[in-house]
């Protein structure tokens, strides 16, 4: 069972520059870099529950709720039977009826910087990968692909 860091909370100041211009791209991450794993997806639709079984762990509250469980990004990390650092990051619901889509979308945005910042102390390339969790009970529709 790898060994996970204790759970990290976004909630520092982060702002992202907004722009037009389509930014520098930046280089691949080499296949041994940190990786972030950043979950998105509905409310309810298990990105919590996913989070802790990626960890092997009760790293973050998981239940059932009518309400959003998870109302800003947490992460925890852990290091991978090859040696590469992985940090899983929980985000808030998509679509959710008490956070407007940009307040999500700003609150994601300072979980992926904090976390990426965190994981590439050293300086070094992080790799970013997006999953989208969909829970088999639920469709994935317009308003969620557009979120």
């Amino acid at each position: 069972m790898p060994s996970v860091e204790a759970p990290h909370s976004s909630s520092a100041g982060w702002t992202m520059p907004h722009s037009s211009e389509p930014g520098p791209r930046a280089e691949p991450a080499p296949s041994d870099a940190p990786l972030v794993l950043v979950l998105c997806g509905p409310i309810g639709a298990g990105k919590s529950r996913l989070s802790n079984l990626l960890l092997q762990s009760d790293a973050f509250e998981a239940r059932h709720s009518v309400a959003s469980v998870t109302t800003e990004c947490q992460w925890a990390s852990f290091v991978a039977p090859d040696g590469r650092r992985v940090c899983v990051l929980d985000t808030p619901g998509l679509c959710d009826p008490e956070t407007s889509a940009a307040e999500n979308l700003a609150e994601m945005i300072r979980g992926v910087k904090a976390a990426v910042e965190e994981m590439g102390q050293s300086q070094e390339p992080v790799a970013v990968s997006v999953l989208l969790v969909s829970s088999m009970m639920n469709r994935i529709d317009e308003p969620v692909l557009e979120a």
